[in-house]
């Protein structure tokens, strides 16, 4: 189709009429999602939806999803609708295409991989000698900028916001090559030269810079099996990293599943199957919980905590 670019994130293939922040992919790959640019309705009965965040919604019903954002201003809206096989997107006047694009690899791959069955934590993960390492948390303890940390300490990025498990296998699916850092963490980790503002239109411009990782710096297309999950709790203000012995199994799974992405809007079945996985999760590998310091100068310790089990110096 002219003028439709194929690009590769979590392990599929998406065919596209713009521009995605995403590798690109071989001209004649099989399609696995495929995106169309229309006009798309905001979900019905839109201010009693579940309020994911300040900023977005969407509702979930048992083969489709409708997801809804909107800027600072909200005139500036854009709306995708989701299926298993394609999500289609439209947007107001005044959204920038490119945070839209930016959108589409993040909250909108990460909704079509639930409605597909696939499970999705809300966390991070960073490639080892002995497999993947998941951080998970919520939303401000610092997962993405422990991950900056671990990747400027010579750890590739599996996935940074959406971790996304393979079907077959536990084993994390590769996202894309990029994390999101704040303005201050960028240049104390030697990243601030291949940053850039996360979102384009003025009213985001607060938000925090995006790193675009070069091939080293990213574990590339390949499932990575799970090594541990860490889940973070509330920082602290010491200058030791706290780190849990292996949780017991309940507990553990309970852990996990709470970090499952948006499981308070899923359907009660796909709810019912994540608990499942998450239970073949932590029969697989220990779940420890993990509180770091408060303060961007500790971040080399951390990382060097963290990377310690696995022999790896630098």
């Amino acid at each position: 189709m002219r003028d439709t670019h194929r690009h590769r994130a979590f392990g599929l293939t998406l065919a596209a009429p713009l521009r995605l922040p995403a590798p690109a992919a071989a001209a004649d790959a099989p399609i696995d999602v495929a995106i169309t640019v229309e006009p798309v309705l905001p979900p019905p009965g839109e201010g009693e939806a579940t309020r994911v965040s300040q900023l977005m919604q969407i509702v979930f019903a048992t083969d489709s999803a409708i997801l809804h954002a909107h800027g600072l201003d909200f005139a500036q809206r854009y709306t995708m609708r989701i299926t298993r096989s394609g999500i289609a997107v439209g947007w107001s006047a005044g959204v920038e295409p490119a945070d839209v694009a930016r959108h589409l690899v993040g909250p909108g791959l990460v909704a079509q991989a639930l409605l597909a069955g696939r499970t999705c934590l809300h966390g991070c993960a960073v490639q080892t000698p002995a497999g993947a390492i998941v951080i998970l948390g919520a939303s401000g303890r610092g997962k993405s900028t422990l991950a900056a940390a671990l990747v400027a300490a010579g750890l590739p990025l599996i996935a940074e916001e959406y971790v996304v498990i393979a079907e077959d296998e536990l084993a994390c699916v590769p996202a894309i090559p990029a994390l999101k850092v704040s303005r201050e963490t960028a240049p104390l980790l030697g990243l601030a030269g291949r940053s850039e503002p996360t979102f384009r239109h003025p009213d985001f411009a607060g938000e925090g810079m995006t790193v675009t990782l070069d091939r080293d710096s990213f574990a590339g297309d390949a499932p990575v099996p799970l090594a541990a999950v860490y889940v973070l709790d509330p920082r602290h203000r010491d200058t030791g990293v706290h780190l849990s012995l292996p949780l017991p199994p309940a507990q553990a799974a309970g852990a996990v599943a709470e970090h499952t992405y948006w499981g308070a809007a899923l359907p009660p079945e796909l709810r019912t199957r994540f608990l499942r996985r998450a239970l073949d999760i932590v029969q697989h590998c220990p779940v420890r919980r993990l509180a770091v310091p408060d303060d961007l100068e500790a971040l080399p310790r951390v990382a060097a905590a963290i990377r310690a089990p696995y022999g790896i110096s630098r």
